[in-house]
């Protein structure tokens, strides 16, 4: 039985998941937004996307390599300008994925997006009936032991700062919301 239980929430997930999640944008966007930049909330939104677990996937091609097969993209405009991505099993949702995009770290400063982008993900698990949201820790991350080619544009002298940027993505943001630590992921359990 439970397996039907999971088929059908992940049935329901995909079908509504898009208008949830704009809702809970709308709703949580104010708490996150820094006093400087209050009133630029409208040039806010998200999008959804939906493909195969990793690669780049339209129309965000250019600026977002997917680690997970859903995702939610913060969009500043029409621009994509950071991103969540996550996949998920029959109780759990797994958070894989919090990328900002390079060039748009300006645009990013004027907002707490890394844990928007979880409040987002963590009210849509309540709301599809999830018991867990998993966030990956940042040294299970692929990028995080991964060398540097040394022709990449950000070079090897970027190798420490990266992981830095990691575990206050992952780790840091994970324990400020209350999530506790696992061997590889932080847990929340929704009530």
């Amino acid at each position: 039985m439970w397996f039907f239980a999971g088929l059908f929430r992940k049935y329901q997930f995909r079908k509504r998941w898009p208008e949830v999640t704009k809702k809970i944008l709308q709703e949580e966007l104010p708490r996150w937004i820094k006093k400087e930049k209050a009133g630029t909330e409208n040039l806010y939104s998200v999008d959804i996307s939906l493909g195969k677990s990793h690669g780049r996937r339209p129309p965000y091609n250019r600026e977002i390599y997917w680690d997970a097969p859903y995702g939610i993209v913060l969009l500043h405009e029409t621009v994509p300008v950071a991103c969540i991505g996550f996949d998920f099993g029959r109780q759990n949702i797994y958070i894989k994925q919090i990328q900002g995009v390079r060039e748009k770290q300006t645009i990013l400063s004027g907002i707490r997006w890394e844990r928007l982008l979880i409040e987002i993900v963590i009210r849509c698990g309540k709301h599809f009936g999830f018991k867990n949201i998993r966030i990956l820790r940042a040294k299970e991350n692929f990028y995080y032991f991964r060398d540097y080619d040394p022709d990449e544009v950000y070079g090897p002298k970027n190798y420490i700062p990266r992981n830095r940027r990691l575990e206050m993505r992952y780790d840091v943001t994970a324990e400020r919301r209350g999530f506790t630590t696992g061997e590889r992921y932080h847990t929340l359990e929704l009530q």
